[in-house]
């Protein structure tokens, strides 16, 4: 439009500022495409992403833009593809920039999980708008949301996460073991009887550190899970692992990744645990049982491993196939490892039958025992 009025000007007026404003204009889109073409050679993409978000924190991921002196003269439009690693769910936004500017862009934290911000196109603008450029420099950051803590109603039988011997007693009223106070949790069978009636109140045998992982919990998030079912699974292997590196107890996690690729990580302090919280929410969803076949492909395991097998999502009869049931039977039957746990977030009677007959034990990853069992189950 302004080409076209500086032309009927220069026609109806024909005096020599119609004539400049003319060549002005005309010169305009050959300004701009240098313009466009020396901003697009800077330009620069950077994310900044917070370093500890958990459920619920107000967090930023920060996009800072940069460029050289000639970005002054440009403007520039931004494709952001953000993608939640678990469920691979993505939207896009875009996102107006201008010089050296920082763009905050807020972080979803509903939900536990990893969600990768990645620059998905760049196009560079002169600043009248008339010819654009894609940007060759691109940049991607992920943020991890850690999921709260959940303790189980009923605490697991810690017992099974222990060593299987006692170490010698260092203090002079243990009589051959470690010892301290009971705390709501351990289990009956631990109690020091004698020593309890002596001191007048309830004292249990302390179990050694394992020089060996005696527990491994494999996580198993499906295709069909709820958020808040991934959320149970995760929360309450955080709180369970928590307290077993608040007692010194070493242990293994394992978990199918991208690409199918099996992974286990041995988790013996915080960091370790922070490690492996940070890659396993990044993981994708799996197939029902993808994890323990990859499990019962590993190397073999120790004859007193406790093996905890964490399910997001509800388990019903039927669902498993021969081979399934083949090799949970196999883990069992050939004393292969000492216990199979199986913590679904929910399941029928007909699922719970299944598991009892293949000789493994079954809570719901709230603590509860389903109360499907008779007397045989006690």
């Amino acid at each position: 439009l302004t080409l076209i009025g500086s032309f009927v000007f220069f026609l109806y007026y024909q005096m020599w500022l119609s004539w400049y404003v003319l060549v002005l204009v005309l010169l305009v889109p050959v300004f701009a495409l240098i313009l466009a073409i020396l901003a697009r050679s800077g330009r620069t993409v950077r994310f900044n992403a917070p370093a500890f978000v958990k459920i619920g924190d107000k967090k930023n991921m920060e996009m800072r833009l940069g460029g050289k002196k000639w970005a002054v003269f440009s403007f520039v439009v931004i494709t952001i593809r953000i993608t939640e690693m678990m469920t691979g769910k993505s939207e896009r936004i875009r996102i107006l920039g201008y010089e050296s500017s920082a763009t905050l862009i807020p972080v979803k934290t509903e939900h536990c999980g990893t969600l990768r911000y990645e620059v998905e196109k760049i196009k560079v603008y002169d600043c009248f708008g008339l010819f654009g450029f894609s940007g060759k420099k691109k940049a991607a950051s992920e943020v991890t949301v850690r999921p709260v803590p959940v303790m189980p109603e009923v605490l697991p039988d810690m017992n099974g996460f222990k060593a299987k011997n006692l170490r010698p007693a260092t203090t002079p009223y243990s009589e051959i073991y470690d010892v301290r106070e009971y705390v709501i949790g351990d289990p009956i069978k631990n109690i020091h009887w004698k020593l309890s009636g002596r001191m007048n109140r309830l004292i249990v045998k302390e179990y050694g550190l394992p020089l060996s992982p005696l527990v491994h919990f494999i996580v198993e998030i499906r295709e069909k899970a709820s958020p808040s079912e991934k959320e149970s699974v995760m929360g309450t292997l955080m709180s369970i692992s928590e307290t077993l590196v608040s007692r010194d107890i070493l242990h293994h996690i394992s978990w199918v990744g991208e690409d199918s690729v099996f992974h286990t990580v041995r988790v013996s302090d915080a960091e370790s645990l922070a490690a492996a919280l940070h890659e396993m929410l990044g993981m994708p969803a799996c197939a029902p049982y993808e994890t323990v076949r990859n499990l019962a492909m590993q190397d073999p395991f120790s004859t007193e491993l406790h093996l905890v097998y964490m399910i997001g999502g509800v388990t019903a009869g039927g669902e498993m196939n021969g081979e399934d049931k083949e090799i949970l039977s196999m883990l069992t039957d050939s004393n292969l490892c000492k216990r199979i746990t199986l913590m679904p977030v929910g399941c029928d009677e007909a699922y719970y039958r299944e598991i009892r007959e293949l000789g493994c034990d079954l809570q719901l990853i709230s603590g509860e025992v389903p109360e499907y069992g008779g007397a045989e189950d006690a």
